[in-house]
């Protein structure tokens, strides 16, 4: 048994994961939860209503999402 650092969390790799939070997104994404929610109302990012309260984000939107971004073109 190892009693070392803690194990990295890896909970929010997409590969592992069938949706996400609002939180869990925002966190996996780098985008924060006011930009989540903003695109999820521009309709570019699309969630799921689960209950009166809760939303996720399935992992195929998520990657469909980031993958839509433009390229970034930074100046010499």
């Amino acid at each position: 048994m190892d009693i070392g650092m803690p194990e990295q969390r890896t909970s929010l790799d997409l590969s592992r994961r069938g949706a996400f939070s609002l939180d869990e997104f925002a966190e996996w994404s780098g985008i924060c939860k006011t930009a989540v929610r903003r695109e999820i109302k521009e309709g570019r990012l699309t969630a799921r209503q689960i209950t009166r309260r809760r939303v996720i984000i399935l992992a195929n939107d998520a990657h469909a999402f980031m993958s839509a971004l433009p390229v970034a073109k930074l100046a010499a």
